[in-house]
């Protein structure tokens, strides 16, 4: 007893108390028998709004975790007066940053040392790790198709996908066998890269047009890459190893809701009801599932491709398609070529140009 640690923390993670699984025994007053019981506390602190741990109200015992629920690091600075973030070092005592913010470029307007734009009471500075699950509606005749990025903006992403057998419907997805075109962890440089990449395009068609975003934590990412690929290496099966398991399967591991939705079951002799949780066997319900049941952002505006990647793809994909659609036609022999929908490149064009992308490592918790 009194070796299992449980954190007691306020909303923005920060470490109040941690307990123990033992209980202490307080007596009555004539001592003859037990009144009550009461937590072991290995350590408690209160905080400043950036961190730093108020004097006389606070206690520690070899305990390593405190402010934003980051590491204390004693070594530079002394106890308490430094936090190690992942991605850099944080002095509370300041509010501010040791070193440049990776992503200084993009934010000229904010200072590369300042901790979470000022707004401490309602943000928070995570490590730079994150989760993405990608929606593709249109695929697989529409039942959906999904797929999950592991990473961040500083290092890159890790791409994991697993895709039908081939031999379904319009071969599009079979309900069982080994799986086509498997990606295992393709790493991109940016999301940016990834949204103008092969993998973001099929027949001259852009796949994903959705996008959530999940943070997560180093040790979470290699729980996530470790289950994904674990299930990306599968056979296929359209119930229970398809695309939208590799997504499930890694957020599960790394401690999210893979998707549950909750169904009320009533048994017709007895009248009586209970509620079960299942998972959605298509893609494009339980990602729907997957936004509603964990906190994140939607950022399916960060993975458009750039409009002159979209023209080359469909170009490449049909190479008549400018002498198509310039010289439409009637003639028999083009019949299928000219049911195809003409993309509106100057519309997508306009939408690109008007993109506004999320501060990716500050994350509101209201």
């Amino acid at each position: 007893m009194g070796e299992i640690h449980y954190e007691l923390p306020n909303h923005l993670g920060n470490v109040l108390n941690v307990i123990t699984d033992r209980k202490i025994a307080i007596p009555t007053a004539d001592l003859t028998k037990v009144d009550h019981y009461t937590a072991q506390v290995v350590s408690y602190s209160d905080y400043y709004p950036f961190g730093m741990q108020m004097p006389g109200r606070h206690g520690q015992q070899n305990y390593d975790y405190g402010f934003n629920g980051m590491r204390i690091d004693d070594e530079i600075k002394g106890e308490f007066n430094s936090y190690d973030f992942g991605a850099r070092i944080y002095d509370p005592r300041i509010g501010r940053w040791l070193s440049r913010d990776a992503l200084a470029g993009k934010y000229p307007n904010i200072s590369s040392y300042v901790f979470v734009n000022n707004m401490p009471i309602i943000a928070i500075d995570p490590d730079g790790n994150d989760i993405i699950i990608l929606s593709a509606p249109a695929g697989a005749n529409g039942a959906g198709h999904a797929a999950i990025l592991v990473g961040n903006d500083t290092d890159g992403w890790n791409y994991f996908s697993k895709n039908g057998t081939g031999h379904g419907a319009n071969n599009s997805f079979g309900s069982k066998g080994p799986s086509l075109n498997q990606n295992d962890g393709n790493h991109f440089k940016s999301l940016k890269e990834f949204a103008n990449s092969s993998s973001n395009f099929q027949s001259g068609e852009v796949v994903y047009t959705s996008a959530f975003r999940i943070t997560s934590s180093v040790d979470n990412d290699k729980k996530i890459e470790a289950s994904a690929l674990a299930q990306v290496k599968k056979d296929y099966k359209l119930i229970g190893a398809s695309c939208i398991d590799v997504c499930s399967d890694g957020l599960k591991a790394g401690g999210f809701d893979p998707g549950w939705h909750e169904k009320t079951v009533t048994n017709d002799y007895s009248g009586y009801s209970t509620q079960i949780k299942l998972l959605n066997s298509l893609p494009n319900g339980r990602y729907e599932d997957i936004v509603k049941n964990n906190k994140g952002e939607d950022i399916s505006s960060q993975i458009i491709p750039d409009i002159s990647v979209v023209k080359a793809e469909k170009e490449n994909a049909y190479p008549t398609l400018k002498k198509v659609y310039k010289n439409r036609t009637n003639d028999s022999d083009n019949t299928n070529v000219n049911t195809m929908p003409i993309p509106d490149f100057e519309k997508l064009s306009e939408a690109t140009k008007t993109l506004k992308l999320a501060r990716p490592n500050i994350k509101s918790k209201n």
